[in-house]
């Protein structure tokens, strides 16, 4: 799996699907990510030194990231985990991965947002 590019659309789609905080965790591992295979092996403490966050927010954000379709991780023990950077089929639909089940969609294929004021 090639890393997705980023696109009006990916970022329309991720902002649209998870908290900032997330985002730019995101756009870390997307940035650390190996472009053949979209994988990534920072550490969560250093994810967290290097966008000055607090290492318990950047686990919160890998979770919320991985729930909604946006990273995959291999959790490995002794606190070692890989990731694969990609893009629910919605924001990237050639190679994109499908959104969770649990995910409705709309039929424009998009996720409704949550939680905002219509």
């Amino acid at each position: 799996m090639d890393r997705p590019q980023i696109t009006p659309a990916l970022v329309i789609a991720l902002v649209g699907a998870v908290a900032r905080r997330a985002v730019a965790v995101w756009f870390y591992l997307w940035s650390r990510a190996d472009r053949n295979t979209a994988k990534a092996w920072p550490s969560v403490r250093t994810i967290a030194e290097d966008l000055e966050m607090k290492s318990g927010h950047v686990s919160e954000d890998v979770r919320a990231l991985e729930s909604e379709g946006w990273l995959r991780v291999d959790r490995i023990q002794g606190n070692k985990s890989s990731y694969t950077v990609i893009a629910p089929r919605e924001a990237y639909p050639e190679t994109g991965a499908p959104p969770p089940h649990s995910v409705s969609q709309n039929r424009n294929g998009l996720r409704p947002k949550t939680g905002a004021a219509s």
